[in-house]
């Protein structure tokens, strides 16, 4: 019951500490270029999230953002390349098609460089801890001499515990579309290694990508009618 009364009691203050928009909730979705491994395979990488953007009170130049996000990165490898010896015509080449899927948790520190009512540019960096999901690959033999087919391998593996971690950079433009809604095109920089390796080996991931979401004020105007979003 005392419980009860204090929270009847705090509403007031709490809804007049929210007339002030502070508050972004976001989706977003985007492609990039993609590496892994010691070799730097390239390829692509796509990936969706949501994002929560929280100003400190009374100061819309200094913010956090908390996010979450899912990773799918697409890379391949063949074995010729790099190789400048001599080979038998009866020899084989493997080419590989890799797939591995990330879940990520992280955190930004907006600092911002151009701040206007209808537009902002802002430098994020911050952190990423994520998970591997899954990761796959089909690796394909062919005779060097023919290109002809020779034998074909799938795999799976579900590892139990693969933490990820690494340092994560974007560069973030804000287009006012609304009093309540923002149009957010971001250029991140994400880069991530294994805490715990898969049968002894070590792995990384990382790239460039260019992504584009929608973020909404979740109150947008103060208790006389005027918008108040910053």
């Amino acid at each position: 019951m005392k419980t009860l009364m204090a929270i009847i009691v705090c509403i007031p203050f709490i809804l007049k500490s929210q007339q002030t928009p502070r508050v972004q909730l976001g989706i977003y979705g985007g492609m990039g270029v993609a590496f892994a491994g010691e070799n730097r395979r390239k390829g692509i990488s796509y990936e969706l999230g949501q994002s929560t953007i929280i100003k400190k009170k009374g100061n819309a130049n200094r913010r956090i953002e908390v996010y979450l996000q899912f990773t799918d990165y697409n890379y391949t490898s063949d074995s010729r390349d790099g190789y400048s010896g001599g080979y038998s015509s009866d020899s084989t080449y493997a080419f590989t098609r890799y797939k591995s899927q990330v879940f990520n948790a992280g955190l930004k520190w907006h600092i911002p460089i151009i701040h206007h009512e209808r537009y902002r540019l802002i430098i994020a960096p911050g952190f990423a801890l994520g998970s591997l999901l899954t990761f796959r690959y089909k690796r394909t033999w062919y005779h060097r001499s023919t290109d002809e087919f020779v034998h074909e391998m799938n795999s799976t593996v579900y590892p139990t515990v693969r933490f990820m971690l690494g340092p994560h950079v974007s560069i973030n433009q804000e287009f006012k579309l609304t009093p309540m809604m923002y149009f957010h095109l971001d250029l991140n920089f994400l880069v991530q290694s294994n805490l715990a390796g898969y049968e002894g080996y070590s792995v990384g991931w990382g790239g460039v990508t260019v992504r584009s979401g929608l973020y909404w004020y979740l109150k947008p105007k103060n208790a006389s009618g005027k918008s108040e979003v910053k």
